[in-house]
């Protein structure tokens, strides 16, 4: 009998662990200003049906469906979650982008606001006191007022993660599947969104609502919003001392999701020593990689790569290793021209040139993705080499964070790709050889 349960409680960890998101599932950037204060969310894709929508337009009527205001979005780290962003007001920025938004609160707050406070404890506790002036006290024999009822707390919906739901006015159809019940907490509509919803039978659900005591509590992680946060460097995984946190001038990545999988960390942690070597090793592959495109684009010389960042992945939890090397140069000086001497026939060097950029600036740009197989080589997975005057045919690609966007509990990267004419937003899957690719923003049918 003791063997069957504990069968029974292994299979039901596993079927808990390996849970998939049925969608929609949303993917934002949660963006603190410079200058501080509140941050705001931009909508990168959704998720419905196993295919990824550009969320900026998803549902808009006008507002797109992942920005509607009281939608609550799981901001995280390397997949680890560190708090809430609640949607407060979407609005369009200049360029007509939509963005909206939110006020953050990291696990640790969420927590201690759920918590219940504690009662006052009784006058008559404790060793007799002497009190001064005053009213004297009611004899014990005098009548009490009847206490008031005291309400009790509301029963949650249980550990899961908070949902957000659609607004009352709209109903399920045949298509929709029905939301679980929602808490009174989870209900209730946000001040920003008083005006009454079209029904739409179609609009799928995402989270809605505050998240209640229990799921706050069994939120992995805890951060300190004062501190300023730093991207994890090579290994840096949940065991680092420093905490997590959101603080002005970060991005992070965030999910929107009714259901699906518990975040987890896709961070690698790993020795200083084996940091050194692999960021030595890295340095090394990207340097050669952007020789190489630059003979072939121009023919000019990049000098020493500087502003490098590696960070280190887990991304299939098979302890496989995926790198992402960025890092910048700026063009070489030219090589000292040899010319004959005046009497003897003998060349002499030229004086050098100095070592600054040159007349028009050229600056180059790397990021490099690669793989660590079990013999402990890097395999290059893929390469993004430009530079300022090749940006309109070769963007420059930005590393986001690893995030699990299609929720089936692996990690993806998240890149940002800038060209002179935009920005986009791409997700990969990591293979054991390449990248391949999952969405593109800039790729997709209006």
């Amino acid at each position: 009998m003791v063997a069957l349960c504990l069968a029974l409680v292994v299979g039901v960890a596993a079927q808990r662990s390996s849970r998939k998101s049925k969608g929609p599932r949303a993917l934002a950037l949660v963006e603190w200003p410079a200058s501080g204060g509140s941050p705001r969310v931009i909508p990168v894709a959704i998720l419905v049906d196993g295919r990824f929508y550009d969320a900026s337009i998803y549902k808009a009527d006008p507002v797109p469906m992942a920005l509607e205001p009281g939608n609550v979005y799981e901001v995280e780290q390397s997949g680890e979650s560190i708090g809430m962003a609640t949607l407060t007001d979407a609005r369009q920025a200049n360029n007509g982008a939509w963005l909206a938004d939110a006020r953050f609160q990291t696990n640790e707050q969420l927590a201690a606001a759920r918590k219940p406070r504690e009662a006052p404890k009784s006058a008559r506790e404790g060793p007799p006191k002497l009190r001064r002036g005053g009213r004297r006290s009611a004899p014990d024999n005098a009548p009490q007022s009847a206490p008031e009822p005291k309400s009790e707390p509301q029963p949650s919906e249980g550990d899961e993660p908070p949902v957000l739901r659609k607004p009352p006015a709209q109903t399920p159809t045949p298509d929709t599947k029905p939301s679980a019940p929602a808490s009174s907490a989870q209900t209730a509509p946000s001040p920003a969104s008083t005006a009454p919803q079209p029904e739409d039978t179609d609009h799928p659900a995402l989270r809605r609502g505050r998240p209640t005591a229990e799921q706050a509590e069994n939120l992995p992680g805890a951060v300190d919003a004062k501190a300023a946060p730093k991207a994890p460097a090579v290994g840096a995984g949940p065991s680092s001392p420093a905490k997590k946190t959101a603080a002005p001038g970060r991005v992070l990545a965030a999910i929107s999701d009714a259901d699906g999988p518990e975040p987890r960390s896709f961070a690698l942690p790993w020795k200083t020593e084996d940091q050194e070597k692999l960021k030595a090793a890295m340095l090394q592959m990207a340097g050669a990689a952007l020789e190489d495109w630059a003979r072939t684009h121009g023919g000019l010389h990049p000098g020493k790569l500087q502003d490098a960042q590696v960070r280190a992945f887990d991304l299939t939890t098979r302890n496989e290793p995926q790198l992402v090397l960025m890092a910048s140069a700026v063009e070489a000086p030219a090589a000292p021209v040899r010319r004959a001497g005046a009497r003897t026939g003998k060349t002499k060097p030229s004086a050098p040139a100095p070592a600054a950029p040159s007349a028009d600036g050229v600056t180059f740009w790397i990021t490099l993705a690669a793989r660590q197989d079990y013999n402990g080589e890097l395999r290059k997975l893929k390469v993004w080499a430009t530079d300022s005057k090749h940006l309109d045919a070769y963007p420059r690609a930005e590393l986001i964070d690893a995030v699990d966007a299609d929720g089936n509990g692996r990690g993806e990267l998240l890149f940002r790709e800038i060209s002179d004419v935009g920005r986009s937003f791409v997700l990969y899957r990591a293979t054991p050889d390449t990248l391949t690719q999952l969405y593109n923003s800039s790729e997709l049918e209006r």
